[in-house]
């Protein structure tokens, strides 16, 4: 089988954007207009590009494409503040995430976490409300940004973190339970969303690196 990606992104619709796309972990990037309201996006377009010092990726939609391929709010609020929260939801947060997906904040009367039932809560840090549902929060600070294509790539260092891992749910004998954590993929294309350990049943537990 041979697929070769459309290179005219109004062209590509649905599931033709990812013909081959691997399972991503969800996370919900919180961010805060410098008047305070607060605004929460779905991604799945990060990454970790460095240990020492710990520095993320994300990637943010940065024009109108096509249907699926449109301006994300939270790119505007970030690229003005230069901070954000990585928030990394369990599997109970599906219908949460769905619904921060599908309503823009560039509509001024979207409050996105009465709408998801998220709870905000206070960072060590930087001034972006976290939430506090998820049991992995990373507070962010951009450093760079670089414009790739359709989308901004925002290279921000994790200044903090504020966790539940050890809490005794998610941790047993220093290492971590996928089965209890349950993070969220998305496996490609529109609405597809799994657990990460249906996507991956043969991994029961996975070390911690110290």
């Amino acid at each position: 089988m041979e697929i070769i990606q459309k290179q005219d992104v109004s062209l590509i619709t649905e599931d033709d954007g990812y013909p081959i796309f691997t399972p991503s972990v969800a996370v919900l990037i919180s961010c805060a207009e410098p008047n305070g309201r607060p605004n929460i996006t779905p991604v799945v377009s990060w990454t970790v590009i460095s240990r020492f010092p710990l520095t993320v990726g994300v990637g943010l939609c940065n024009g109108h494409f096509s249907e699926n391929y449109f301006p994300r709010y939270s790119r505007k609020v970030i690229s003005e503040t230069g901070e954000f929260v990585l928030n990394f939801p369990h599997a109970g947060l599906i219908e949460a995430i769905s619904r921060c997906g599908e309503v823009s904040g560039f509509d001024p009367q979207v409050d996105k976490f009465a709408l998801s039932g998220l709870t905000p809560g206070p960072c060590k840090v930087v001034r972006t409300p976290l939430i506090q549902e998820c049991p992995v929060n990373m507070e962010c600070k951009v450093i760079q940004v670089v414009p790739v294509g359709s989308h901004d790539f925002f290279i921000a260092e994790v200044v903090a973190i504020q966790s539940d891992l050890f809490s005794g749910q998610i941790i047993e004998d220093d290492r971590m339970v996928l089965q209890l954590s349950n993070p969220v993929t998305i496996n490609g294309g529109v609405g597809r969303v799994q657990l990460c350990w249906r996507t991956l049943p043969h991994l029961e537990s996975v070390d911690i690196d110290p």
